[in-house]
């Protein structure tokens, strides 16, 4: 055990719609509540459904679930249909079967189409409510058919939650809807460019994560996904792009790509070019830093190149997020510790522990709900922005607290966050397409040979990557991995 000193970062000051009652909160022990507050921007939900795969949900169950879903949506300032636009369609589990699936989804799509012809060319189904008994090996094929072939944007719960209708339940899943409806759930009453001197000019915001096959699997591709926020000078929206690449290839293979249609979305929503660059990458190793410097960063300004032409040259700031680290931290004393003897969210330690010459440190941005909290180590690896520590560490705590998906401060900045939750989704995709041949409307930038992951191999040759099915347009606008 070695005694190490310790800073304390005072929590953010979080701002709610103005329609609610209490407008602006100041967290306690990194978490608070939705009593009497409201969405900061609201999303529309005009046309939704919902369908159930539990035998066990009746019709009256049903209907008093969309009429208490929708209140409580429009309470917290998400505008949704007080009504589905059909009445909810009632399915038993063995209709969950990838034999029985598309259909009973294109059903469910065709008579909310017929529905709503009349209301308008553009008018389209928005959100699609599936209930199941049970977390089913379905779903991911259920999320496959909703995301990549039909369009829709879905919203899964359980059937005991749906028979209960908490309001704390519903409120957290209105959170989700907001978020997969295009709307903002919170944001920070203390704007970016007030935040710190380096956010004077439009910034951009990147998460980059890879993830990889599990470890029986020898042929498999690794999945990279990037997100990017398209809001400023907040940032609390963003949209994901995903690409399959080599087996367990941990290097980024179609980073420039990404950027730069992250970047023209950036530049569409905003009205406004980023002139300063922050990227958040996850589930690199210390061994694999200079590998990330020599082509990551170098695809970076690449992709900026391209786009912006040779003299657009933003500022770049770099940073790698590590979970999978040994060090803990613990309070010495009862002063600074909470009622599990964890120590207090926003605790940050950037000496002694940390490297002699360069930039990182250790913060523990969320509560410990069980177990020993595991600080995030943070190591800038690149930094033209020049950053002050105080600056970045109050940015990534900040940030923390502006998680779409729940009341909390979260372990991990938000955007490596949702680029993880972005790979994983797209490994569902692969995962339910089993072993069935890729069609020609699955996309990759291109096919490319999966390394052998170092070691000798019986195998004639390596295989050639799969490729991901196409997210649809208006489903990659919104967070629909959230």
């Amino acid at each position: 055990m070695t005694v190490v000193n310790a800073r304390l970062l005072p929590p953010p000051t979080l701002r709610y719609g103005d329609q609610g009652k209490v407008k602006e909160i100041v967290p306690s022990l990194g978490s608070w509540n939705l009593l009497n507050s409201c969405v900061v921007e609201g999303g529309n939900v005009t046309y939704w459904a919902l369908i159930s795969f539990d035998q066990s949900v009746t019709d009256h169950i049903a209907a008093a679930f969309v009429s208490n879903l929708s209140r409580r949506c429009n309470e917290l300032g998400v505008h949704m249909a007080e009504q589905a636009v059909i009445p909810p369609v009632l399915r038993r589990l063995e209709d969950l079967d990838s034999s029985r699936l598309e259909k009973n989804l294109r059903d469910v799509y065709n008579q909310a189409s017929e529905a709503i012809h009349d209301r308008g060319p553009e008018t389209r189904l928005q959100l699609l409510v599936c209930v199941m008994a049970e977390k089913h090996p379905a779903y991911g094929e259920l999320k496959r058919l909703c995301e990549t072939q039909i369009g829709i944007v879905t919203q899964c719960c359980l059937s005991k939650h749906v028979k209960q209708c908490k309001s704390q339940y519903l409120a957290n899943l209105a959170l989700k809807v907001n978020a997969k409806a295009g709307g903002r759930n919170v944001t920070l009453a203390l704007e970016l460019p007030r935040m710190c001197p380096v956010f004077n000019r439009p910034t951009i915001i990147f998460g980059a994560d890879v993830t990889h096959p599990s470890p029986g699997d020898d042929t498999g591709p690794s999945i990279a996904a990037v997100v990017a926020n398209i809001d400023w000078p907040s940032a609390n929206r963003y949209i994901a792009r995903v690409r399959a690449q080599s087996h367990r290839e941990e290097i980024i293979e179609y980073l420039r790509e990404m950027v730069k249609e992250l970047w023209h979305e950036f530049c569409v929503k905003t009205s406004s070019r980023p002139d300063r660059i922050i990227m958040f990458r996850d589930g690199v190793s210390e061994g694999q830093f200079d590998q990330v410097l020599q082509q990551e960063v170098v695809a970076l300004k690449e992709a900026f190149e391209e786009v912006g032409g040779p003299d657009y040259k933003p500022l770049i700031t770099w940073a790698v997020v590590q979970k999978r680290h040994h060090t803990r931290l613990f309070p010495a004393d009862d002063v600074h510790k909470d009622k599990n003897n964890n120590i207090l969210p926003g605790t940050v330690v950037d000496s002694t522990i940390t490297h002699p010459r360069e930039f990182d440190f250790f913060l523990c941005s969320h509560a410990g709900i069980q177990g020993t909290s595991r600080p995030t180590h943070y190591h800038v690896l690149w930094d033209e922005n020049e950053f002050k520590s105080d600056d970045l560490q109050g940015l990534v705590y900040n940030l923390c607290y502006t998680y779409a998906r729940c009341t909390r401060s979260v372990s991990v900045v938000p955007p490596a966050y949702y680029a993880h939750l972005a790979a994983y989704r797209a490994r569902l995709y692969l995962d339910s397409l089993g072993g069935s041949d890729t069609s020609a409307s699955l996309r990759g930038m291109r096919s490319g040979t999966a390394s052998s992951g170092g070691g000798s191999s019986s195998r004639a040759g390596a295989p050639v990557v799969r490729l991901l099915p196409r997210v649809q347009r208006n489903v990659e606008e919104v967070m629909y991995f959230c």
